[in-house]
């Protein structure tokens, strides 16, 4: 690796898709090893209480808890498909599996935040939702609504924030994140549609009153009196709540529909214009350096976004996002192997993810192919990327962030890929 006074990594790879079947051969070859080395690690530091914080899914036993529910459904994934493939690492790792479901419900269970919190990534709800997801996967299908039911009491303390506080890693986009993961992933809430529409209206009635807000196509967000752009606290963040929520809660009138469906993507359209002509995405309003190729900040955040939002866009703008997902997915190919951790937040993970949810959402080869080369080159140095991490077994910071990932793309290279892209999404972010 290059020494740790740089960002970043530089390669030379192709990305020619041509290679994915010699590329899978070795991500079934490195990977289960890989996973099995990863997994000693968090269990000797959860044993010791060492490498995390809290409980939240951010740093703390919710997020640790969600990539081993996920990677026990990458394993259920993989046992019902291909079995003639599996090396005798992945037998060992498989072996495992029941015991990860009942670790992962005991950590969730374990988990606590402060009460005050209402997000996702940092508040209860977020340890309810993880905590939920376990029970149900248990088949457990009682406790897991009743815990669904328990995040509801945070409706009222999530609309009574104070006007600004919209950001998803801690203010209202991350609560109604929440809700929108519930829906998705636990039973359908249709209960909670008036909370989810009373939410979106906050938080768009914050960002047009904002200063910038002309600026940013009608919509603008500050957070501790910086106006953000990146995903953990700032506008893009926000938008790509707010169009996953239109998708999975639409109000019942076309006229509010189409408008909230315009202004998010009018404000997504000028996000792209702000971009620096890398392709990359300035952390803040008036930041002239191009130097964060971040989930939180930069354009790993923003390429799920504009995939997102591209499905709301006329057929003009599609033609706009479609060349700023085009750049915004080169750099983070050209300048993604982070060296500051290996987790999501601002890590090599969270790089390999965002491309590896821009093949989903596109079935373009090349990201598969990008996202795996980042993975096997991060199964090779997770070790010393641990050294630089402030919590080195956490989801968002740490090693399970590998894990989450690696559990996708082993499972998307011993499986048919339509058994599980339906489950490929970035952890806090997407659903």
């Amino acid at each position: 690796m290059m020494p740790s006074t740089l960002r970043h990594q530089p390669h030379t790879w192709s990305d020619d898709p041509g290679d994915l079947s010699s590329l899978s051969d070795e991500v079934i070859q490195v990977g289960p090893a890989a996973l099995s080395s990863m997994m000693k690690l968090i269990e000797r530091g959860l044993a010791m209480g060492e490498g995390f914080s809290g409980g939240s899914e951010y740093t703390g036993l919710a997020g640790i808890a969600h990539a081993y529910l996920h990677l026990y459904e990458s394993l259920t994934t993989i046992s019902a498909s291909h079995r003639g493939r599996q090396s005798q690492a992945l037998q060992m790792l498989a072996a495992s599996q029941a015991s990860l479901l009942s670790k992962a419900a005991k950590m969730a269970e374990l988990a606590r935040a402060h009460p005050e919190r209402t997000s996702f990534l940092e508040g209860m709800p977020g340890i309810l939702c993880i905590r939920a997801a376990a029970y149900k996967a248990l088949g457990q299908e009682d406790r897991a609504r009743e815990t669904a039911q328990e995040v509801r009491r945070w409706d009222g303390p999530a609309q009574r924030m104070p006007p600004g506080e919209d950001e998803l890693l801690y203010g209202r986009a991350g609560y109604l994140y929440s809700l929108l993961f519930l829906h998705k992933h636990i039973e359908p809430m249709t209960d909670a549609a008036p909370v989810v529409h009373k939410l979106m209206e906050q938080i768009l009635h914050d960002g047009r009153r904002h200063p910038l807000a002309a600026e940013y196509g009608g919509l603008m967000y500050s957070w501790h009196g910086t106006a953000y752009l990146g995903a953990a606290h700032g506008l893009a963040g926000i938008l790509h709540t707010l169009a996953l929520a239109l998708k999975q809660f639409p109000t019942g009138s076309l006229s509010a529909d189409r408008e909230w469906a315009a202004l998010i993507t009018r404000s997504t359209l000028a996000l792209v214009d702000h971009a620096f002509p890398s392709g990359n995405l300035p952390s803040s309003h008036g930041s002239d350096t191009d130097k964060l190729v971040h989930w939180c900040h930069g354009a790993v955040g923003l390429l799920p976004l504009l995939l997102e939002v591209e499905g709301l866009c006329t057929a003009a703008e599609k033609e706009k996002v479609h060349a700023a997902a085009e750049k915004a997915g080169h750099v983070i190919w050209e300048r993604g192997l982070l060296l500051k951790g290996p987790g999501l937040c601002h890590g090599v993970s969270g790089n390999a993810y965002a491309l590896l949810s821009a093949y989903r959402k596109t079935q373009d080869a090349r990201y598969l192919m990008r996202s795996t080369r980042f993975a096997l080159w991060l199964a090779e140095h997770w070790q010393e990327l641990c050294n630089h991490a402030d919590r080195p077994l956490s989801l968002f910071e740490g090693i399970s962030g590998a894990v989450y990932l690696w559990a996708d793309v082993l499972a998307l290279h011993t499986s048919a890929a339509e058994q599980k892209l339906d489950k490929v999404y970035f952890p806090g972010y997407e659903i």
